[in-house]
């Protein structure tokens, strides 16, 4: 089988490139990709090298690069040895921008029945924000400010909204992310700079966050971040952030990191 798929073959190129798909073994599966969730930040980042050298970035950015982690599609061939999946399931996967793709059948999950499959392909990005969520530790009560509405950000403010918190508050510049930003459950936002402390405290009602989620993946904002955290708060960084010449994140593999305790 001839498959497509996205390459960054070069610094600031995209392209389409043929591909033959192997025989599928006993425990794979070929899916037909229907829909593939872009990634803008991370793709971005890699398509026109937008890192340190030396950083953790560097190994992830190398060309060619072949970019996607959040697909939906169609199993239109199963291996001898798959009995929980059958030719036609609809699945969800970590798997890149491609027509077609073989992959290990334990990477694919079913997705029920009423789920439109356009809103499945968001399952990578949920689970990345629920990483962050469950390394912040806040729950009822809680006092949350999010900084950066993206895609990631509007995953998280939907989290702490199922997580019952008190205060659920989310800072970004661009008034139709935060229009989406309260529709999932922000009880407060804001478009000032997160470098203007008095600005992001009153949209916080005047109390400093238990919680700062940075959802923005720009180092920058940590200093700012640590400003405006209550006292023994919780600064969590979601994502990968371009840290220029900062060694602290080198190597790092986790999609959220706690970075501080103040």
């Amino acid at each position: 089988m001839t498959s497509v798929r996205v390459v960054f073959p070069a610094r600031g190129r995209v392209e389409l490139e043929e591909f033959e798909i192997p025989d599928v073994g006993p425990a794979q599966v070929v899916v037909r990709t229907t829909w593939s969730l872009i990634s803008s930040g991370t793709e971005r980042t890699v398509l026109h090298a937008r890192f340190e050298p030396g950083t953790h970035w560097e190994p992830y950015g190398h060309y060619p690069s072949y970019p996607g982690y959040s697909a939906v599609g169609e199993l239109v061939a199963v291996g001898d040895a798959v009995s929980d999946l059958v030719v036609g399931d609809v699945v969800a996967a970590r798997i890149g921008h491609a027509s077609h793709q073989l992959i290990d059948a334990i990477g694919c999950t079913r997705i029920p029945d009423g789920i439109d499959a356009r809103d499945a392909t968001w399952f990578a990005f949920a689970k990345i924000a629920r990483m962050g969520v469950q390394v912040a530790e806040f729950g009822l009560g809680a006092r949350v400010l999010t900084i950066g509405a993206g895609m990631i950000g509007q995953m998280v403010v939907r989290w702490a909204n199922a997580s019952g918190v008190a205060s659920n508050v989310v800072v970004d510049p661009m008034p139709m992310r935060l229009e989406l930003a309260t529709r999932g459950g922000a009880t407060a936002v804001s478009t000032a700079s997160v470098s203007d402390r008095d600005a992001v405290l009153d949209a916080c009602g005047g109390i400093e966050p238990d919680v700062v989620i940075d959802a923005t993946g720009n180092a920058d904002v940590f200093t700012d971040a640590l400003r405006v955290v209550a006292f023994r708060g919780r600064v969590v960084l979601v994502g990968r952030p371009v840290m220029a010449g900062d060694a602290r994140l080198d190597g790092a593999r986790p999609s959220v990191q706690r970075l501080g305790v103040r």
